[in-house]
Parts: C-alpha cells; structure tokens; sequence
C-alpha cells in the first residue's frame, strides 16, 4: 500500500510537524534555561527579601507573576479565536516583554540599591510586564502547538523539552551558585548578572519560536463582543464536567503556592543554611525536570494525561511534608541534611512539570479544535484564583509559623487526590486514530 501524501494525494494534517517540533522543543529549552536563572521558587524570594523584611511582600512578587501571566489569557482567547493564523500574536507579545529583562539588569548594574523602595518597584514592574506579555502570548501558543503537533507527540514535546532544558540549566545553577556565593560578585551585580543571562536565554527562545511556520486556516477574524462570548463561557463551564474537575484539580493542588515562595527563607534564616546552597537547589530542582519530563512524557505517551495528573499531585505533597519532616530527622545542619531538603524543589518541580504535561495537555485533548484557544484562556484565567495563594502565605506567616503554613499547604494538596481520581483520560473509551505526521509519512516544508 502507498503511504506517501505526494503520490497518493493525501493532505497531511501536520505538514510541518518535524519542523515545528525543533522549533516549539527549542523555544521551550532557552525559556527554561532563562528561568533557571530567575527561579521564582529560590531566587527572586531571595532578591526581595534583600530588599526587605516583609514577608507579604515576598509572596506579592511571586503573585503578580501568576496574575499578569494568568489574568490576560481571556482577552487573548477572545481575541486570537477565528484568526487564520496564530503566529502574529505570539511573536508581537513576546518581542514586547523579554527585552525588560536586560532593562532590569542595566538598573541592577547602574546601582538602583541604593534606593531599595525605587529597586522593589522596578522589579514588580518587571514582573508584571515579563509576564503579562507571556500570558498574551501563551494562549497562541498553546493553540499552535495544537494545529501543528500530533495529540500523541505533545507529551514528548514538553518532556523533551523539559529534560534537554533541564540538562542546560544544570550548569545555569552552577553558575547561580557561583555568583551568590562569597566568591562571587557583590549585591547587586550577582544578580544583574542573574537577569543579563536570563534575558540573553529568552531572546534566544524568540528567534527559535519565530521559526515555526503555520498554514492559515479558515476563519471569520472577527472577535465576538463580550455580551456574547460571556455566556458561551458559562455554557461551557455547564456542559463539560470534565474540564469543571480538571479546574478544581488545578485550584487544589496550586494550594502549594502558599508555602512555594517561603521554603528557601525557611531554609536560610530559620535552618541555618548559606546562600550559597540556593544555587545547589535550583540545580537539583533542573536535574529533577531532566527526569521527570522524561518520565511524564513517556507516561504520557503510555498512559495519558490523567495518570501525569495524579503523579503531580502525589508529588506536590513532597514539599510540605518534607519540609516539615527533614527537619525533625535530620538532626545536623551538613551534606546530609543539604540532600535531604533538596527533596522539598524535587516535589516542587514535579508540580510544575505536571501542571504542562499533565493539565494543559489535558486541556488541549478535550477542546474542540475550534473552542482550542477558548478552553485554554479559559483555564488560565480560572487558574487566577493561584495568584492569591503566595500573597496568602506571606499573611499567615506572619501570624503563625512555617511549620503552621506547611500543614495547612499539604491539607490543601491532600484534596486534590480524590478528585484528580474522579478525572476521566480524554483517550478512554475512544479510537485515536494516527495522523500521517505521526506514522512517519509527513511531508516536511
């Protein structure tokens, strides 16, 4: 039998498929080496509170990062719905956003310490703005990779992006370790140097996602006024009872915010630790997403987006109870303990690796082709309710200890389970037929 699309006139559904592939699993490595540098889990928590004592504020910088990343995506998927093509709105935000990042460096280089209340601004400012263009262009992405890649090469995608990233930003937190150690630079150069190389891994990720090539498809190019697009929402949220569990999964487990941004202060101001060991984590948690993007992409592959799901889930209780557990028995504050805690950013990354390979991907898989960007703004935007939850912890950690936020964090992970349990896999019960792209007979443009 002829399989080739060229002799026997069959039009592959992903042309560009090996093509988009390089340039999606490209763009995904430097953004993950860029944010290595920038971990919002060790190291922006240590430049704030460089800046001050204030615990809210800690957790306000990590919560305007999910807020300008989460809140634009129903403006975007409004707007990018219908359009032929995809591309245009997601080079236009990212050109915007990732420049900031060395205009921040400049201000660390040119001494803005000196004036700690002006620096806090300009670094809320920075976040706001680096996130709120990714969160524009995000939900294009999402829907590129949907028109481009086959459903059952999108675990590999992301895991193989993950773990090349991973393997890249192993030596991203060698350097990170370096320049906040005492050997390193002086505050704050060690971390203008921080953003420089940041900023150089986001521009480079532009140019390898510029590279995407993407067919138009029909469509009307009109956005739907809000009085109409409202209810479809709502009749959305109605009809689909997998994506309302999927929501509360997600709402549950981001629970783990409340601590996220506080287990490196715990580490360095109530356990003793140096701030050197702050590279030694971010190192751990990138080898940690070498093998779990691995991982997750071949369960993926196998087993489908619930079972990542329910894996993220289990993994996210690592964090809390780790943290309250080492502790008690660890008794020393050396190598051992060092490994030991370092357990605490492997949980963490387990989320995080979960929440793409596992949600979204899941997201995608239940979304008519034409309601792609609809279910995945949608998601996000539901997904704002996170941004309170680093804010949140930054309060109570104020009235009660770390210990107190980390029980009530593994509480709230804790339900996650039985309802990611009740998640049906999109693939179950169905026949997923092989795209060309898939089977090896796609034409390559």
């Amino acid at each position: 039998m002829n399989l080739n699309p060229a002799t026997c006139n069959l039009k592959p559904e992903y042309p560009y498929y090996r093509r988009n592939l390089l340039a999606f699993v490209g763009d995904f490595v430097f953004f993950r080496v860029g944010m290595a540098f920038l971990d919002s889990v060790t190291i922006l928590p240590a430049l704030v509170r460089q800046l001050t004592a204030s615990a809210p504020l800690v957790g306000l910088v990590s919560a305007m990062g999910r807020g300008a990343w989460l809140l634009p995506q129903l403006i975007a998927a409004n707007y990018v719905t219908g359009k032929p093509r995809q591309k245009p709105y997601l080079i236009i935000p990212a050109s915007i956003g990732r420049p900031f990042t060395w205009l921040f460096a400049l201000l660390l280089f040119l001494g803005l310490d000196q004036y700690p209340l002006l620096l806090g601004g300009a670094l809320i400012l920075w976040v706001t703005i680096f996130w709120l263009c990714d969160g524009l262009a995000s939900v294009p992405w999402f829907h590129l990779i949907s028109k481009t890649i086959p459903p059952r090469r999108r675990g590999w995608l992301f895991g193989l992006g993950q773990a090349l990233g991973g393997v890249l930003a192993v030596g991203a937190g060698l350097v990170v370790r370096y320049l906040l150690s005492q050997r390193g630079p002086p505050f704050p150069i060690n971390y203008a140097w921080l953003f420089l190389l940041a900023g150089t891994a986001f521009l480079i990720s532009l140019g390898l996602i510029s590279a995407i090539r993407e067919d138009p498809e029909p469509g009307s190019g009109d956005r739907l006024p809000w009085r109409a697009y409202l209810p479809q929402l709502i009749t959305l949220l109605g009809r689909d009872a997998d994506f309302r569990r999927l929501t509360l999964v997600r709402l549950l487990l981001g629970g783990g915010g409340m601590a996220a941004p506080f287990y490196i202060l715990y580490a360095t101001e109530d356990m003793g630790l140096s701030h050197g060991a702050i590279g030694f984590f971010v190192s751990v948690q990138v080898g940690a997403s070498v093998l779990l993007g691995l991982l997750m992409g071949y369960l993926h592959e196998r087993a489908g987006s619930k079972r990542v799901i329910q894996l993220a889930t289990v993994m996210g209780l690592i964090a809390p109870l780790g943290a309250l557990l080492i502790p008690r028995l660890v008794a020393t504050r050396g190598a051992g303990f060092l490994w030991a805690y370092a357990l605490i950013f492997v949980g963490l990354q387990g989320v995080m690796s979960g929440m793409t390979l596992g949600f979204m991907n899941f997201v995608m898989e239940i979304a008519p082709r034409e309601e792609g960007p609809t279910y995945v703004g949608l998601a996000n935007s539901l997904g704002a309710v996170l941004l309170v939850y680093p804010l949140l912890g930054g309060v109570l950690l104020e009235k009660i200890s770390c210990p107190g936020l980390f029980i009530i964090t593994a509480l709230a992970i804790g339900l996650a389970l039985p309802v990611g349990a009740r998640l049906r896999e999109p693939r179950q019960g169905r026949l997923v037929d092989l795209s060309p792209a898939e089977t090896g007979y796609a034409a390559e443009g």
